[in-house]
């Protein structure tokens, strides 16, 4: 999945939130409705996580 600025890889809470527009807690809350995501393990989600977190909120 590939819009034209954005594509499914390893992202973390920060790139995804400024992707998104918010704050970094208004994305947290956002990600914490999504129950199957999985634990955010390292510093980034892997692509499967981000995936399931543009299919729940839409492309940024």
């Amino acid at each position: 999945m590939q819009t034209a600025d954005f594509t499914i890889k390893a992202y973390t809470k920060k790139q995804l939130a400024a992707f998104y527009g918010v704050s970094r807690s208004t994305f947290r809350r956002w990600i914490n409705q999504i129950s199957d995501l999985g634990e955010y393990i390292g510093k980034t989600y892997t692509p499967a996580q981000v995936k399931k977190i543009v299919e729940h909120l839409g492309t940024p």
